[in-house]
């Protein structure tokens, strides 16, 4: 029985790009590539305490509190690591010089590190502090190359020679129980959306953005909670996707009425200071991971996905809504032009933003909306069939 109970908080779902099998193109390249390279190899690794944050994350350890890293593939001593990272590195970095800090006031340029745990090796887009790695020219793109101590987890944000760093291990990269449907709703590299994701999580856990709660969402979970969840979210994918302003707002009323309707309801105290603060710690993160490297049209597209890898997922939507659906409400947002990450605070609601620019007034009561229009029969017979 495959383990694949990763919680949302890598979304994180989302690690993988290839099977480890696959690779033999990335062999022919590093042939091609071998007269193109200078390397200079440390003998012995320095010790990674300084540098590494969070041996792992709670995000990998079972019910059973085993590390979940037996699917990953075994990485021979000739995968060409450099190579890869080479392409990798060249990807972010394109991505973020595209957006040169505008997302988010300040550049998202970071040290990324590439370890792993078969091969001892490591490979960075930025020197270390000891200056112990050699360095490759591959491409363009400077990769430093060497051989570390061996270390447990797959992926955590911390410091690499005093910069923000992402660490993040070999073996998932190219392997995941989510691979298949990790790949196709986000309609480009999983990896690339993961390193700028935690990137997020790293501002927020030093101050540079808002943190929310803090700590992975907790959520609501009750079946009634989950339908409203998924309603919500179907409505606001609706109104992103809606060919004119008039339908845009009708499903902008809907998913705010929904909204309301299951927060009033709730007997969960301060659901809807606790939802805003979730996705303040996690819609944010996933806004990033999602929007980046896209275009408005492949925006667009990529959301229509999102239902379904939401409901094949299954676990607690709740979950899924603070990561999904405050995401969904950035990229509205952004879509309707309103000025809204300048001001973001721990408790930020981004749908009274909605609210008071459309000049909403009331709520429409459930039993007056067509929840058919958002798939209410299919979400809600999935929904209670797993309960």
């Amino acid at each position: 029985m495959k383990k694949i109970f990763i919680t949302v908080l890598m979304l994180s779902v989302l690690i993988a790009i290839a099977n480890c099998t696959g690779n033999s193109n990335m062999h022919e390249q590093a042939t091609q590539n071998e007269n193109n390279t200078t390397a200079t190899i440390g003998e012995e690794p320095p010790s990674m305490s300084d540098y590494f944050i969070s041996a792992y994350d709670d995000s990998y350890i079972s019910s059973d509190d085993t590390v979940i890293i037996d699917e990953a593939p075994t990485i021979e001593s000739e995968f060409p690591l450099p190579e890869f990272a080479a392409s990798f590195f060249a990807q972010l970095q394109f991505i973020w010089d595209k957006d040169n800090g505008q997302m988010w006031g300040t550049p998202l340029h970071s040290a990324v590190i590439i370890f792993c745990t078969d091969t001892r090796m490591v490979a960075a887009n930025r020197p270390d502090a000891e200056g112990e790695l050699g360095y490759m020219y591959i491409d363009g793109t400077t990769v430093y190359i060497g051989e570390r101590g061996i270390w447990r987890g797959q992926i955590s944000h911390g410091f690499w020679n005093n910069e923000r760093a992402i660490f993040i291990r070999l073996q998932e990269m190219l392997d995941s129980p989510y691979q298949e449907m990790a790949t196709i709703i986000h309609t480009h590299d999983v990896n690339i959306g993961l390193i700028n994701h935690y990137i997020i999580h790293w501002m927020q856990h030093n101050g540079a953005l808002p943190q929310g709660l803090g700590q992975s969402p907790g959520g609501s979970y009750s079946v009634e909670n989950n339908i409203s969840y998924m309603m919500e979210i179907n409505a606001l994918i609706e109104a992103i996707i809606a060919e004119s302003g008039q339908q845009q707002t009708t499903h902008i009323h809907h998913a705010l009425s929904i909204r309301d309707a299951r927060r009033t309801n709730s007997r969960v105290y301060d659901l809807g200071l606790n939802e805003n603060k979730q996705i303040v710690t996690e819609g944010f993160p996933t806004f990033t991971e999602m929007t980046l490297p896209l275009s408005a049209d492949e925006i667009k597209y990529s959301i229509t996905l999102w239902p379904e890898f939401i409901l094949w997922r299954g676990q607690n939507i709740s979950l899924s809504y603070a990561y999904f659906g405050g995401a969904l409400y950035g990229i509205l947002l952004d879509s309707l032009g309103i000025s809204w990450r300048p001001y973001v605070v721990d408790d930020i609601d981004l749908g009274n933003l909605l609210i008071a620019y459309l000049g909403i007034s009331y709520f429409i009561p459930l039993d007056e909306i067509d929840l058919e229009q958002y798939r209410y029969s299919v979400v809600s017979q999935r929904l209670r069939e797993d309960d």
